[in-house]
């Protein structure tokens, strides 16, 4: 077999180590760009301000980053909880994924998790008499009208996978000092979050009141950042032993399931519902009871 010549064998051996150096010097030279190209991919796709405390990257065993301290805030919430803060990430991502015009990672884990949602939703100061025009004049209940439908360019971050767990999910009440309604979200994987189509989704949640707990599967989105009260979301769900003693007056445990769907604004469920061991206090006797709701 013939030898490549010299010339050629030099050029590859001085290419090889060019890119060796550079594959090399990235946990140098990409930490500080990728976390300003981060925060403003996740301040354009999700429609806020974002800071990214710190960003690590490392590249044996395989190319991975890490972070602390993301917090993501609206305009026209000044005052209130951000929107969205994680205490740490971490994730995995091909090179190209980071050099690329758009960010592309394949996982992210999350630690600490925590969405604080304002009263009235989170679309705050966003046109709602648009939505009210639009329901009374035919929209089926439950889909965005057409001035709502989120854009369809490319997305600045995709994240073809997104585990969380222990998180926490908080709806604020307008009434200063009043507590907010708090939900712990013990599991949460999604898939191509970011992305222009519907991100499925499972969850497994607390309900704080009645306590029992919530599954869900489904999908959410795409996020809606001129309007993120309008982003669409579809699941079924199984609710499970709920104490219905929290109510005075009344005792069980209830067992419900069903589907839900719309946009956050607005979501329509239907359902059943069968509590087996229903009582009132004054009664002293339990009774099957079950219904269905919509």
């Amino acid at each position: 077999m013939r030898a490549p010549p010299r010339g050629l064998t030099r050029a590859f051996i001085a290419s090889t180590a060019v890119l060796g150096v550079l594959f090399f010097s990235l946990p140098l030279t990409l930490p500080g760009s990728l976390r300003a190209r981060l925060a403003h991919a996740l301040g354009q796709r999700f429609g806020g301000t974002v800071e990214v405390q710190a960003l690590r990257v490392s590249v044996f065993p395989r190319l991975r980053i890490a972070g602390d301290g993301v917090v993501l805030r609206r305009d026209g919430l000044e005052g209130r909880p951000p929107l969205i803060s994680i205490r740490a990430f971490s994730g995995e991502a091909g090179l190209f994924g980071l050099l690329g015009s758009s960010l592309h990672i394949r996982e992210v884990r999350l630690s600490g998790l925590e969405v604080n949602v304002p009263p009235g939703g989170v679309d705050i100061g966003g046109d709602r008499t648009s939505q009210s025009s639009s329901d009374r004049s035919g929209t089926p209940a439950g889909a965005a009208a057409p001035d709502g439908a989120p854009k369809t360019s490319r997305s600045p971050i995709v994240v073809d996978r997104l585990i969380s767990d222990e998180a926490v999910l908080r709806i604020l009440r307008r009434e200063a000092g009043k507590a907010p309604r708090e939900f712990a979200i013990a599991r949460l994987r999604m898939q191509d979050t970011g992305a222009e189509t519907p991100w499925a989704f499972t969850a497994s949640l607390t309900n704080p009141t009645p306590p029992g707990r919530i599954d869900v599967h489904g999908t959410f989105g795409p996020w809606n950042a001129d309007s993120p009260a309008r982003t669409p979301l579809a699941a079924a769900y199984t609710f499970q032993d709920a104490d219905l003693g929290v109510f005075k007056g009344i005792a069980g445990t209830l067992q419900s399931a069903g589907q839900f769907s719309g946009v956050l604004e607005r979501i329509d469920v239907t359902g059943k519902a069968d509590v087996g061991d229903f009582a009132l206090d004054r009664a002293g006797h339990a009774l099957p009871l079950a219904t269905t709701f919509q």
